[in-house]
């Protein structure tokens, strides 16, 4: 014997349109010129809607279709359901900014809080007053951050992050080398014979020591060898 699950029993939202028009007017005529349907036809439906719920719903009286005691205790929830099916059908609405309240966490690095937050923050204020922004610093937690919801956004270098992160270039970054204006063995120019010449500071803490995850493979293209004077 086949089991009948509930949801293959579901009333058709073009019965639960009717259901509330005949509440509401008291006429299968007028139902079915709201309905944009024949006389005939609601009534067809009217049929299957009184079988669906095991009971007359409407009878006739002198004036109208009076509404039965179960049919005034379905039309509230007839109703609400109808306005969930309307908010799902319906497409959502222009988004507009100054109506938002909201908090964002972002994680950043440490440079960015100089160079990017300040700018960030302005355009906010001034197009959306109600978001407040949070900064966090980029670490070993931040990809599980934005997989759980404790952060929205990511902005830096962040090449650990797996498949299924959206990412997005924002601008180009080079790396620039510094050195000591006194430097006894180099001049004007420092060149790829001097780089490999000469120790390097290595960053171990803070956001930047990205690049020391980045210059041995940088060193292997170039064919460099390099050595660290110090770590800090």
């Amino acid at each position: 014997m086949t089991k009948i699950h509930p949801d293959d029993q579901l009333l058709d939202p073009k019965l639960l349109r009717l259901f509330d028009l005949l509440y509401t007017t008291g006429s299968v005529t007028r139902a079915a010129e709201q309905l944009g349907q024949s006389q005939p036809t609601v009534s067809t439906w009217l049929g299957k809607l009184r079988q669906a719920l095991d009971d007359p719903l409407f009878v006739r009286t002198s004036d109208r279709m009076a509404p039965t005691p179960r049919a005034t205790e379905l039309i509230a929830p007839a109703r609400q359901a109808l306005q969930a099916l309307r908010q799902l059908s319906v497409g959502p609405g222009a988004f507009d900014p100054a109506l938002v309240e909201r908090r964002f966490r972002i994680c950043m690095t440490d440079a960015s809080h100089v160079t990017l937050l300040p700018h960030i923050l302005a355009h906010v204020r001034a197009l959306a007053p109600g978001i407040t922004l949070e900064a966090a610093r980029i670490d070993g937690n931040t990809a599980r951050a934005l997989q759980n919801g404790e952060a929205d956004l990511a902005i830096g270098f962040l090449p650990w992050l797996e498949a299924g992160f959206y990412q997005q270039a924002l601008y180009p970054q080079d790396w620039v080398c510094l050195v000591n204006g006194q430097h006894p063995r180099i001049g004007a120019t420092l060149d790829l014979e001097a780089y490999r010449r000469e120790a390097h500071i290595s960053i171990a803490q803070g956001t930047d020591r990205k690049f020391n995850r980045m210059r041995p493979s940088m060193a292997r293209v170039l064919g460099l060898e390099t050595r660290s004077a110090k770590e800090g």
